[in-house]
Parts: C-alpha cells; sequence; structure tokens
C-alpha cells in the first residue's frame, strides 16, 4: 500500500523490487511497469545475468516448473562464509558437482519461490515460517497475509509458541488503524472465512504498537516472549 501510494504521487519515477540476503547481496531485479494493487503480491523479477538461482526441494532436487522450492544463489559477491563460524556455512551452502568434479557454491537463502508463468520469482515467504499445526503444515506469512487484507488492521505479527505438549499454538498479535475499534473474537471469525481451520490463530491480541527490532522490524522474539509468559 505504501509502494501504490508512493507511485502515484511520483508518477514519472521508475520503481524497481531488489532482492538479495547479505550474504550474496543483491540478485533479482523487478522493474514495475505500472501501479500494482495493494493486495497484489509483488515479484522478486528475475536473478542478475552475473549471479545464477536454483529452486530446490527438501531433498536439494530441482524443483519442476511453477512448484514451490527453497531459492538458493550462486553469485560473485556471495560471502566465503561466516565468521569463525565453519559448522554454519557448512550448512548455508548447496554445493552443485560439476562434470569436472568439482563444485559451484550456492548460499541457502531460506526464503520459498516458485516461478509464475511470466518466468518471473514469487517471494512465498520464509522456510523457516513454515510450522506444523494440529498435524497440517501451516505458512505462517500466509496467516499474516490474510489479516493484513482487514481493512480495519494496521500491522501484523503471526508466530508460534509451544504449550505444555509441545504442540506449535498459532499467534498473532495486531494493531489497528486510528480510530478503528476490533475485538479478538470478530478477528478470528474473519479468519474462519479465509482461512482453512487449522491455520486460524489460536491466541488473538490487539496491542497498543509492536516491538521493533534495533533496525526498526518488528521483533516476532520479544512478542513470543510476551505470549509465553501471559
Amino acid at each position: 500500500k505504501h509502494l501504490k501510494t508512493l507511485m502515484e504521487r511520483l508518477p514519472q519515477t521508475r520503481f524497481s523490487n531488489v532482492y538479495g540476503p547479505a550474504e550474496v547481496n543483491q540478485c533479482t531485479y523487478y522493474h514495475f511497469s505500472e501501479i500494482p494493487e495493494e493486495d497484489e503480491p509483488i515479484p522478486l523479477g528475475e536473478v542478475w545475468n552475473n549471479s545464477e538461482g536454483l529452486i530446490l526441494d527438501e531433498d536439494d532436487k530441482m524443483v519442476a516448473a511453477g512448484e514451490t522450492g527453497e531459492l538458493v544463489i550462486r553469485s560473485a559477491t556471495r560471502m566465503k562464509g561466516y565468521w569463525q563460524n565453519p559448522a554454519l556455512t557448512e550448512r548455508s551452502f548447496y554445493l552443485q558437482k560439476t562434470e569436472y568434479g568439482t563444485s559451484n557454491v550456492f548460499y541457502r537463502t531460506g526464503d520459498l519461490v516458485r516461478l509464475d508463468e511470466q518466468g518471473r520469482l514469487q517471494f512465498l515467504g520464509r522456510k523457516d515460517r513454515q510450522i506444523k499445526s494440529r498435524g497440517y503444515r501451516v505458512e505462517l506469512d500466509d496467516v499474516e497475509h490474510v489479516l493484513l487484507e482487514h481493512e480495519n488492521i494496521n500491522e501484523a505479527a503471526v508466530f508460534s509458541i509451544k504449550d505444555e505438549d509441545d504442540t506449535n499454538i498459532i499467534c498473532a498479535a495486531l494493531t489497528l488503524k486510528p480510530e478503528q475499534h476490533l475485538v479478538e473474537k470478530a478477528i478470528v471469525d474473519y479468519c474462519k472465512n479465509k482461512l482453512n481451520w487449522y491455520a486460524i490463530p489460536q491466541q488473538v491480541r490487539i496491542m497498543g504498537d509492536l516491538p521493533r527490532t534495533p533496525s526498526g522490524k518488528i521483533d516476532r522474539k520479544i512478542l513470543q516472549q510476551q505470549f509465553e509468559e501471559a
């Protein structure tokens, strides 16, 4: 919604979506040809010419066209490794064997993507944001997206905590737009019309503000602690 507003106010400016984890720097681009709708997912676009991207399944096999998998990136700006942490470095790299007996080294981004019909990468969420709750796999980012579509909700953070049986409980912390009023039950009822029953948040809390990290992002770890201690 912020991008749409900005593009409407600066019609002569070219806007681009550029993606890249710190471990490989920037590696994809998407140039906007028109103003997107607020509920339209913004593509990551195409991998740059000096980089290579693969989409892998859980067994490190290439997925079929249009299927979801983890994006791995090989780039001239890829890091050599994490400082004094060889174990983490090894876990973070995917080695593609070549016919010459060497390996191409890719960084595992942890981001789930798929190629759309135009051959553009679509971001679908974090691999570590997928949990199993009530016997089903749930993409927490999908739940967040549904909540943010509500006309009265300003911000939403969805995460999970463990109960006494070590089961994942889906939680949602929300802030409302100015002069709007909602109760938790109304939000749950809204989710019932949008989500599968197993993806509906079991704990919902409306807050005046959400905790932030030093970089300004929503601090889900703090929220987890607050919900666990409640």
